[in-house]
């Protein structure tokens, strides 16, 4: 497969929510995972080869904002790192990245599993943005 200019390719995709899971997010940090994983599998769809370096994405905070009414704005937060590892797990490559998202990024407040969709939100543009920052 040959390989364009600006176009990051990885030999796998790894998601840690640990970090979450110490600060007691429970089941948003189960939610976390397994959407960033659909997410960033989707954004890097045939960008899996061999012998390439690995991608690592560690969430490091969520934060679901609390619905303000019409008049008031608030948002929804990710935050955590993508970080390029060789085979010896040494970092080639660390991207920063913290997302904010409006709260009706995941629907209307009264909608069943809105913070579901909500983190699920998240998950999909911090994938997003873990793609443009590794193909600069």
């Amino acid at each position: 497969m040959a390989q364009s200019p600006g176009t990051a390719y990885f030999s796998g995709i790894l998601v840690d929510v640990s970090a979450l899971r110490q600060r007691g997010y429970g089941i948003q940090s189960d939610w976390v995972e397994q959407d960033l994983v659909l997410a960033l599998k989707r954004q890097f769809s045939g960008r899996l080869i061999r012998n390439a370096p690995r991608l690592l994405v560690q969430v490091t905070s969520v934060s679901l904002g609390t619905f303000a009414g019409a008049r008031e704005k608030s948002s929804d937060f990710m935050e955590g790192t993508a970080l390029i590892l060789d085979k010896s797990d040494a970092v080639l490559a660390e991207y920063p990245i913290f997302l904010a998202l409006p709260t009706s990024s995941g629907g209307a407040w009264y909608l069943p599993d809105v913070d579901r969709n909500r983190v699920r939100s998240l998950s999909i543009a911090f994938a997003g943005w873990v793609q443009r920052k590794t193909n600069q």
